[in-house]
């Protein structure tokens, strides 16, 4: 080799390399450009729009740009593939770069855009992370336009061959690495899924096809009606109306925006009063209730004859909510603040009219296997108990009801509706498929490829959650009924610091089983101090007056306590739970109601 011929190729080397680079400060331009757009635009469809727009840019400006540069005049279609070679590299690299961030419980955005609005919005990037990301970025632009020019626009036919010798050996081996470790993730997600499901299974709570195994319902023409009573009293309904009930509805909206919070602190307030004792509703409450008097006769007489049913759908692994939740808490929260009002006036026949239909309004949730339904549940119930002990002598059915629910066996339900969604779900993600290729073009491919791979992380990361979800449910058993909130919580905080680390997926959506089991034993004793009260109306009904000595009173579910039941002088008696508050023990926001009921002398 001649020193002449020697300092040609270092000079096209060179001359390509700085190509290389300017393509790559482009590439960096552009994308400053792409994050200011997502930062203005926000939404996540914005920055995956971008980011191909981004590789449009490069491509245009760096096929433009070259021929500018270059002393060469090179073919726009040669320029255009070692630009395109580059942003595919960047591209797939920063998606690899991306997923390790998230596996290590840092980043899992697509690009730049999303990361630099991330940081206008919420101020603040990891500085190492950012580093990170920034030379994946730019070394796999830098890669692929080198790598590219050299195959495209190399003086050298020696350069070219040199090239793509290089060029399909790392293809080769990086799609080797890719495919043995998808394969080994493929192995480690099926062995562990079946490990999972076994345990489930011998704890005689199958999760595989639990949920699809769960009978689909539609809506009923009386949840309709239902839905249309709630209109009426002011709580938005999710069903399109007509034009003059969207009118009429608009105006009970605007009188229930003026009077809920009072009606809900009324009812609150009342029902922290441990016993019979009720006051009459301040004015903005009692002109609502008075108003819409008609609207609640309608709802309490649809609820005593009738039951809704509630679509139940399960769509991509996962319960379809299309129950209202809190439409149906404002309306429990209705029907109790008119029972309250209705014994504080003296009229307990229709308080306990309210009090049954709030109590039928709540059915449907009890077979729901939402953890979300469940909570909600016992929450509505505990408000329903708690107008109920304030009234006279109870029909002998709602002893039936009380021994029928187990708020604590619907949260084990939940939770076991939980790993089966967890075992469910990755399953729907979308796969690679010539469909998705040509109804979404390049972007079907990324998508494509993106599911592809990431789908067996995904099942490996959810059926671990699911395993560690039913070692906590076994764990608290052995701790007994009514374990204290600081077991509870020390053991809620050993499962989840027990995750792995590749597992942060898992550690975002495993549920908080400490402060989830509190609230249900707070029901559950709620629950078992509504029928000992019921109990001893009974018997005061039956013999006139508060019996002395009632077999079993003291007992409680919880091991270690027991019910203290007083006579007082002149008539009156107590009834009060000897333990703590779980709510209070635990420091929950959530005000509880009192754990005893007190009935003054006459």
């Amino acid at each position: 080799m001649t020193p002449v011929e020697s300092n040609g190729r270092t000079s096209s080397t060179l001359r390509i390399l700085l190509q290389a680079i300017y393509i790559t400060v482009i590439f960096d331009l552009a994308v400053v450009v792409a994050g200011v757009i997502v930062h203005a635009a926000g939404p996540f469809r914005a920055a995956q729009l971008t980011r191909w727009l981004v590789t449009a840019v490069i491509v245009a400006g760096g096929a433009i740009g070259l021929r500018a540069f270059s002393k060469r005049p090179f073919s726009a279609i040669a320029l255009a593939a070692g630009a395109l070679v580059g942003a595919v590299i960047a591209h797939f690299g920063w998606l690899v770069i991306s997923a390790v961030l998230s596996v290590t419980g840092h980043f899992n955005y697509l690009m730049f855009g999303a990361l630099l609005g991330k940081a206008g919005r919420h101020g603040g990037i990891h500085l190492l992370d950012l580093l990170l990301l920034a030379s994946v970025w730019n070394g796999g632009v830098l890669l692929g336009a080198f790598g590219g020019l050299c195959l495209t626009a190399a003086d050298s036919s020696r350069l070219r061959r040199k090239t793509r010798k290089v060029t399909l050996w790392t293809a080769a081996v990086v799609l080797g690495s890719a495919l043995a470790l998808c394969g080994g993730l493929w192995y480690l997600a099926l062995s562990r899924e079946s490990a999972v499901n076994g345990r489930w299974a011998r704890a005689d709570m199958p999760i595989a096809g639990y949920l699809e195994g769960l009978p689909r319902t539609k809506q009923n023409p009386v949840a309709d009606r239902l839905v249309a009573s709630a209109a009426r009293l002011g709580i938005p309904p999710r069903s399109s109306r007509s034009v003059k009930d969207r009118e009429a509805d608009a105006v009970a909206k605007a009188r229930w925006e003026k009077a809920g919070r009072q009606l809900r602190l009324y009812v609150e307030t009342q029902l922290q009063r441990p016993g019979p004792g009720c006051a009459a509703p301040g004015e903005v409450t009692a002109a609502y209730l008075r108003g819409a008097q008609g609207a609640i006769a309608e709802l309490r007489g649809l609820m005593l004859k009738q039951t809704p049913v509630w679509s139940f759908q399960v769509q991509d692994g996962r319960v379809a909510l299309n129950l209202d939740l809190f439409m149906q808490l404002n309306l429990m929260r209705i029907l109790v603040a008119d029972a309250l009002n209705a014994h504080a006036e003296g009229r307990d026949g229709v308080a306990l009219a309210d009090v049954n239909a709030a109590w039928r309004l709540s059915e449907p949730m009890a077979s729901r296997p939402e953890l979300i339904s469940q909570l909600m549940l016992a929450h509505m119930r505990e408000m329903d108990m708690a107008a109920l002990r304030k009234l006279g002598r109870a029909p002998s059915l709602w002893q039936d009801r009380l021994a029928t629910w187990d708020p604590r066996q619907g949260l084990v339900s939940a939770f076991r509706a939980e790993a089966a969604s967890s075992e469910l779900l990755p399953r729907s993600i979308k796969t690679f498929s010539f469909a998705g290729l040509l109804s979404g073009g390049i972007k079907g491919i990324d998508d494509g490829l993106v599911y592809a791979f990431s789908e067996p992380y995904y099942r490996l990361s959810m059926v671990d959650e699911a395993g560690r979800l039913l070692s906590a449910i076994e764990d608290e058993q052995k701790l007994g009924e009514c374990p204290s909130p600081e077991k509870l919580d020390a053991l809620a905080k050993r499962v989840a610091g027990s995750f792995p680390w590749w597992n942060s997926l898992g550690k975002m959506s495993f549920p908080n089983t400490a402060s989830f089991r509190v609230r249900i034993e707070e029901a559950a004793i709620q629950k078992e101090l509504t029928a000992k009260v019921l109990q001893l109306k009974a018997s005061r009904a039956a013999y006139h007056a508060w019996p002395k000595d009632v077999p079993g009173i003291e007992k409680s579910f919880c091991p270690h306590e027991h019910w203290n039941y007083v006579l007082l002088p002149g008539g009156g008696m107590s009834l009060t739970f000897s333990g703590t508050d779980p709510l209070k023990a635990m420091g929950s926001w959530r005000r509880s109601y009192p754990l005893e009921y007190r009935e003054p002398p006459k």
